[in-house]
């Protein structure tokens, strides 16, 4: 039995389909969910596209469209690298989501949450008032707790950053638009 599962794992994984075994995924979680398109532009509408590896205000060293996991001074990428790295952090953001979530959510709802915890980071993503909100079934106060992560560290002080009020401002409008 256990090799038959592995067999067809591997079939599924050679066509590209997209799967998840039993367990995964938090209980209300919908496990054929993936990132669009619209997802995709929020992140990369947030996160510029820089194929030489810079030093963001928070310090950490960023390439592509906000990968920090191998960034280091002096590296550079391609256009297709970048793009190849966008979805390895995607996918490993979307894992996340699902796992934390436990209650159903639509396409845009989900999109949103991914763009959120892609900036936020998993961690974060996790002790957010945002999923604590969803997950209680608050979908508006969800909705409302994404404006409240608008503020960055520069210097070691907090500030508002007009920027991040733009990004969650969309994302909160994505989050409520129905799918």
């Amino acid at each position: 039995m256990q090799m038959r599962v592995a067999i067809l794992a591997a079939a599924l994984m050679i066509a590209g389909a997209v799967f998840y075994f039993v367990g995964e995924g938090g209980p209300g979680s919908d496990r054929t969910l993936v990132t669009t398109k619209a997802g995709y532009d929020l992140i990369k509408e947030r996160e510029d596209l820089r194929l030489d590896a810079y030093q963001g205000p928070s310090g950490k060293w960023t390439i592509g469209w906000g990968h920090t996991q191998s960034a280091e001074p002096g590296l550079s990428i391609s256009r297709r690298e970048a793009v190849d790295l966008l979805q390895q952090d995607v996918k490993y953001t979307e894992e996340h989501v699902l796992r934390m979530l436990e209650v159903p959510v639509n396409q845009n709802e989900f999109n949103a949450l991914v763009s959120f915890a892609f900036n936020v980071g998993i961690t974060r993503f996790r002790r957010s008032s945002v999923l604590r909100e969803l997950n209680a079934g608050n979908r508006h106060a969800a909705a409302d707790a994404f404006l409240l992560w608008t503020k960055i560290r520069i210097n070691g002080e907090l500030r508002e950053s007009s920027y991040l009020v733009k990004h969650r401002t969309a994302e909160r409008e994505l989050f409520l638009k129905p799918s």
